[in-house]
């Protein structure tokens, strides 16, 4: 059972979100970001630490889907939703294409991730150890990345790829999916960095993760309700008020001659 049959099953499910950082990232850095998700979205956010997120991209995944059984048994009927920054966005594709499949991963959302990768990439084959076996993976043409790409999503899923438009490191083109069924691509005018920290991007989360909760925030109004119409005067009202002015002419015109005989 896929996560939107879970959810005509049993009503309206619990959300929560997962975050990952990039290569060789502190999960620090997400903090600011899962704040203010928690904050507009009125859910729990959850950073997922991937330590110098080094090595193979695939058991970075696979400790990811680990995190998030764990958050299951926590909420057992939540729907995740995982964003991942730079390379943590292709250990989040992974784990919806590979590992969970649908089951309750229903959207990834990446943030200056290098889905076509990165040119630095082909040092990997001169730098020993974990490091280099992720630049390996992240090279343009790596079977990783041509795995992520070849595979379609799962039913009822999302995969969205923003690109920072003044990202230095990674290009808004090496960011970019091919367009088809549930995948597509947004652009933010931000850099590398600030994929993370500007309220640019965070406002394309919001819109990407819940439109409604961003139009609730436009104009600041507290309640969350569509400002009402001017109610428009009835028809008996106007007569009346109509009456009310062409009595009082009448009795001015009335009024004149005496005023002018005294």
């Amino acid at each position: 059972m896929n996560a939107s049959q879970r959810r005509d099953s049993e009503g309206p499910a619990q959300r929560s979100i997962l975050l990952l950082p990039g290569l060789c990232t502190p999960a620090e850095v997400m903090r600011p970001l899962k704040l203010r998700l928690e904050r507009r979205l009125r859910c729990p956010a959850q950073i997922v630490s991937l330590g110098a997120a080094c090595g193979d991209i695939r058991d970075l995944a696979e400790r990811t889907h680990g995190v998030l059984e764990a958050a299951l048994a926590a909420q057992p009927s939540a729907e995740i939703d995982v964003i991942g920054h730079s390379m943590g966005g292709l250990v989040a594709a992974y784990l919806l294409k590979c590992l969970d499949r649908g089951g309750r991963v229903r959207r990834v959302v990446t943030l200056g991730t290098p889905h076509r990768g990165l040119a630095i990439g082909r040092a990997g084959f001169l730098v020993p150890g974990p490091v280099g076996r992720t630049l390996r993976q992240l090279r343009p043409g790596s079977s990783l990345l041509g795995l992520l790409s070849r595979l379609a999503l799962p039913a009822h899923c999302e995969l969205v790829s923003i690109a920072g438009l003044a990202d230095a490191i990674v290009s808004p083109n090496a960011t970019r999916l091919q367009e088809r069924a549930g995948q597509r691509n947004l652009d933010v005018d931000a850099d590398h960095l600030g994929l993370v920290f500007s309220k640019a991007a965070a406002d394309s989360l919001v819109r990407v993760l819940a439109p409604a909760a961003l139009a609730a925030e436009a104009g600041h109004a507290a309640p969350v309700r569509s400002a009402a119409p001017r109610p428009r005067p009835l028809a008996g009202a106007r007569a009346l008020a109509r009456s009310t002015r062409a009595r009082a002419r009448s009795a001015r015109r009335q009024a004149s001659p005496k005023a002018q005989r005294a």
